[in-house]
């Protein structure tokens, strides 16, 4: 007997090609997987019994029939498959600006001031690192050292303390994704009592009007060894449904060679039941005066959201969960130069619905200062996925060498090679289109130099990149990018575009009042793509310091931003209140 049907693309109207259908069944001792064809028909051959069909396409799950009785031959209702992206919104990030660090590169580490973005609330990973043209949907995200399944929806930037993106030259124990690694901090407790509190109104022309508060806090439980943070954010949709998010973290280092973290963080979207939960225990060991450092980790994550459903059917929710643990060890030794060795083993098992996922993970690498200007890093990692019945791996070699001719940090010129696995997306997406290879090689060659002209430090790179397969039907395998910023003491620009993608981004900032604990700022933020949500917004944002002098340790920060955008989400308007002491 036969179940057959057809897939298509809302955003295109076309077929859908390589959907993955599965069957399931107690007349099956396991399960029928088919993938749908260039017309996007599927038909999978079965044994009289009651059926449930799920199909996988990208990060859409589809539920297309349950308890189904199946005597004879059985024609599925059409598939309606929406892939969209739905998060859009300014791209306006006060407070995000690039690090001027010593070593300037593509890819860079960003740390969160008390300014927050306005529009813009959660950390999406193609925003952060534009000229890598990263995908919110192919980039790997590392949340407090640990992976986090891909599709969940992003952190809240209150809940942030920093974020490194790495686009050509990813550290060996941090996996790379086809659109780059983002490496997320979350905020924890200090011996000082802090908290921030903030609301967000707006208003689309298209959607309707939307508010957010939020509050986070953290200090200490025992001076100098526990701490505890906390935050909370209640949202109003523009569509008049509720979204909540939470944080609990707590870190407890009984001596400095001894630490221990507990965090989770939560999501629930009202309006139509989706939630998201995260939680992770770590234990880190520093010894041998730090030069061995060893830690552990435990993960245990839930993802349920609603899915697309067949033409008439009721609508159900895709249910995906994982528990996993990984071991890394980090030891820094001397022999010919500077060497750091990092060894790195990490597993994990769940559910996409019904169907159970396994993965593993190894590393080895070594990160080889020759000499003080010249650095060899290179390591190779082994990635094994499994969904159901089907399993594959990769084996990932990288190497990179790069030098400073200034032999001051100042400059970058470096040549990197790596294999890149398309493993990283929702369970058992490398299912979906049997055309794909399973990984990419690519090599990149550019330089960045910071020239020190004067008091206002500059940053400036180009660089070029070649992969051997091409992303996407309209991809370009070679392609080149170039970044500038620039930090005054008034004015802040940074400025990036790649050819992969043809995305260009700008950001920029002027201060035109700062006297007396009193700022007032003006910004203004650029994003032009072929392919992706293109925007523009200004902002002008009032700012007034306490005095925070060791006698009156309260005083209160208050900020006002006030911001208007345009583009494929808009126009709109945002106005911010917040406060901090």
């Amino acid at each position: 007997m036969k179940l057959t049907g057809h897939v298509r693309s809302k955003q295109t109207g076309e077929a859908a090609i390589g959907a993955t259908v599965v069957a399931t069944s107690p007349a099956l001792s396991g399960e029928e997987v088919v993938i749908s064809d260039e017309n996007g028909a599927y038909s999978l051959d079965v044994p009289p019994g009651t059926y449930q069909v799920l199909i996988y396409y990208l990060a859409t799950t589809v539920e297309v029939a349950h308890d189904l009785a199946v005597t004879r031959d059985t024609v599925l209702p059409d598939v309606i498959l929406d892939e969209s992206i739905q998060e859009t919104g300014c791209t306006f990030w006060e407070g995000t600006w690039p690090e001027q660090s010593s070593e300037p590169r593509f890819g860079f580490g960003t740390g969160w001031s008390s300014l927050m973005p306005v529009a813009r609330d959660r950390t999406h990973r193609a925003w952060i690192a534009p000229a890598a043209a990263a995908n919110p949907l192919t980039a790997v995200a590392i949340l407090e050292d640990a992976v986090r399944l891909a599709g969940a929806p992003g952190v809240p930037i209150a809940f942030l303390s920093d974020s490194s993106t790495y686009t050509m030259r990813a550290p060996i124990w941090l996996p790379h994704g086809t659109g780059g690694t983002a490496q997320l901090g979350v905020v924890s407790g200090s011996n000082q009592v802090k908290v921030e509190a903030r609301t967000i109104g707006g208003y689309d022309r298209d959607a309707g009007s939307s508010a957010r508060a939020q509050l986070v806090a953290g200090g200490p439980i025992v001076h100098d060894h526990a701490w505890l943070a906390a935050g909370l954010l209640a949202a109003r949709k523009p569509d008049a449904h509720y979204a909540t998010d939470g944080l609990l973290r707590l870190d407890v280092m009984p001596t400095i060679e001894h630490q221990l973290s507990l965090m989770g963080i939560g999501h629930i979207d009202h309006g139509d039941s989706s939630s998201d939960v995260w939680s992770r225990a770590a234990y880190t060991a520093k010894l041998d005066d730090g030069k061995l450092v060893l830690q552990a980790h435990v993960v245990g994550e839930r993802l349920e959201a609603p899915a697309a459903v067949a033409l008439g059917s009721t609508p159900v929710s895709s249910l995906t969960d994982r528990l996993g643990a990984q071991g890394r060890a980090t030891l820094r030794r001397k022999a010919h130069g500077y060497h750091q060795l990092e060894a790195l083993v990490q597993g994990g098992t769940g559910h996409r619905d019904l169907v159970e996922h396994r993965d593993a993970s190894a590393a080895l690498g070594d990160d080889w200062q020759i000499e003080p200007n010249v650095t060899l890093v290179a390591g190779v990692r082994c990635e094994l996925r499994r969904f159901g019945d089907a399993q594959v791996s990769v084996i990932a070699p990288r190497a990179s060498i790069s030098w400073d001719p200034t032999k001051e940090g100042r400059a970058d010129v470096f040549v990197a090679y790596d294999r890149i696995p398309h493993l990283d997306g929702a369970p058992g997406a490398w299912l979906t289109n049997p055309r794909s290879p399973l990984a990419h090689d690519e090599v990149a060659t550019g330089f960045a130099w910071n020239p020190n002209w004067g008091e206002q430090p500059m940053m400036f790179g180009l660089a070029a990149r070649a992969r051997s397969e091409a992303l996407d039907p309209d991809g370009e395998r070679l392609g080149g990018e170039a970044f500038l910023r620039f930090e005054g003491r008034r004015t802040r620009i940074h400025g990036s575009a790649t050819t992969l993608g043809r995305i260009a981004t700008l950001l920029a900032r002027r201060t035109v009042f700062d006297r007396a604990r009193n700022d007032l700022f003006v910004a203004t933020s650029l994003r032009a793509s072929m392919t992706s949500p293109s925007e523009a917004g200004a902002a002008v944002t009032w700012k007034h310091t306490g005095g925070h002098h060791d006698d009156d340790p309260a005083d209160l920060d208050v900020e006002i931003t006030l911001e208007g955008f345009a583009g494929d989400a808009g126009p709109g308007t945002r106005l911010l209140v917040g406060g901090s002491w």
